[in-house]
């Protein structure tokens, strides 16, 4: 995506299913590529957890923290990565 300078626009929405009971969780963010006429060309996954590049899924090394509370992460209207933790949201 970064090699051909196209514009990803990344699906709203909360990334991670398991909110508690470990310490780190695997989270997925859907994104669209869009073409010269404004549609979709592309769809893909970006991972965060840890594995490699398949077709149009991406990792990025890593897996989302959980804290001691309930722990659920998510992508904004914007784009923004944002958190909510035992009920109070980080980030916006």
């Amino acid at each position: 995506m970064a090699e051909n300078q196209d514009v990803v626009a990344i699906e709203k929405g909360q990334l991670n299913t398991k909110t508690s009971g470990d310490k780190k969780v695997e989270g997925i963010a859907k994104y669209g590529i869009k073409g010269t006429d404004g549609n979709v060309v592309v769809q893909g996954n970006i991972v965060f957890g840890v594995g490699n590049k398949e077709g149009t899924t991406y990792y990025t090394g890593k897996e989302l923290p959980l804290y001691g509370s309930e722990t659920k992460w998510y992508v904004d209207e914007q784009g923004l990565l944002s958190v909510e933790v035992g009920g109070v949201l980080y980030g916006e």
